[in-house]
């Protein structure tokens, strides 16, 4: 009996080495849809994009709704208006800070805390002084713009409104005899006390002056309305 071999089947298949199948898996991996980090990055990108395609939505649509007419005045238009939209934007914000920053009457403290009534201004008058006489100016400036206020307030027929800015305040009175003594004290107070720059004994006595002149020209309404 003759013994048979068993048979070939020849060399074994690529697949079998190692060297083929890390170069394999290699070439897999490196495809685009195995980039971790690019899949990581998508959807960023994707909201971004989505939130483009929302805001440009209208303008999209007002460029198609002038069909017919030339493109240079289709795209004029569409300019036109986000020149508006960023100037609307810009005041908005604007407008914001500022009522944010500008200082307001009701900070002043024109009336009491306990009681609805106007404090009364010679006795904030002797408290600038004793201030003054401390080298605190800054505080005797500001009590000054609200003994100021305050005597103004006695020959109004109505109270200062406290959410009334000084800018408007300042208009208000810019027609008469006082405009430039409130304005000393409103642009001190705004520089000294909420401003960084240091108050001098020479701020406080143009304050005084300016308070003065304010205080005999509200006496001389007030004896002129009594008489």
């Amino acid at each position: 009996m003759t013994s048979s071999s068993p048979p070939s089947f020849g060399d074994p298949p690529a697949w079998h080495d190692a060297d083929a199948i890390r170069a394999a898996a290699t070439e897999v991996l490196s495809r685009a849809d195995y980039d971790l980090q690019r899949g990581a990055e998508r959807p960023a990108t994707e909201w971004v994009e989505g939130w483009l395609r929302w805001l440009t939505a209208p303008l999209r649509w007002l460029f198609d709704s002038m069909e017919g007419l030339p493109d240079g005045l289709r795209w004029l238009v569409i300019i036109l208006l986000l020149i508006l939209l960023v100037l609307l934007v810009a005041h908005i914000v604007w407008t914001l800070v500022s009522s944010l920053s500008t200082p307001r009457l009701g900070s002043l403290q024109l009336s009491s805390t306990k009681e609805s009534r106007v404090l009364d201004p010679k006795v904030m008058e002797a408290e600038a002084r004793q201030l003054a006489s401390a080298g605190d100016y800054v505080g005797a400036c500001r009590l000054l713009l609200q003994a100021s206020l305050a005597r103004l307030q006695q020959v109004r027929s109505r109270r200062f409104s406290p959410g009334l800015t000084n800018s408007e305040l300042l208009r208000e009175y810019a027609a008469t005899s006082i405009a430039e003594p409130l304005k000393q004290l409103v642009r001190t107070v705004e520089l000294k006390w909420y401003g960084d720059e240091p108050c001098l004994a020479t701020d406080y006595e143009r304050c005084e002056a300016s308070h003065e002149v304010i205080r005999r020209t509200v006496q001389e309404r007030h004896d002129a309305l009594s008489a």
